[in-house]
């Protein structure tokens, strides 16, 4: 996988990562989808098992500290 990372200036913007060739199949990770409503809108997320399979083919430092922290949620009961 290659992922690379979008970043609008300023020192708090948030970073949008991009992946080209994703180790995960979109459809099946759509069906595991969680889905959300945060301030009266719908919104999905990625199950947290997917979260994990995606940053664990990235080969970044960044990626293994999120999976780590991804694994602590998991074990706390987080999907």
């Amino acid at each position: 996988m290659l992922p690379f990372g979008l970043r609008p200036p300023g020192p708090s913007a948030p970073t949008l990562d991009i992946l080209i060739q994703p180790s995960i199949d979109f459809g099946q990770a759509w069906q595991r989808r969680i889905e959300k409503i945060v301030g009266g809108d719908h919104i999905q997320l990625a199950h947290i098992d997917d979260l994990i399979a995606l940053k664990s083919g990235t080969g970044r430092l960044r990626d293994q500290s999120d999976i780590a922290a991804l694994e602590r949620l998991k074990q706390l009961g987080a999907s």
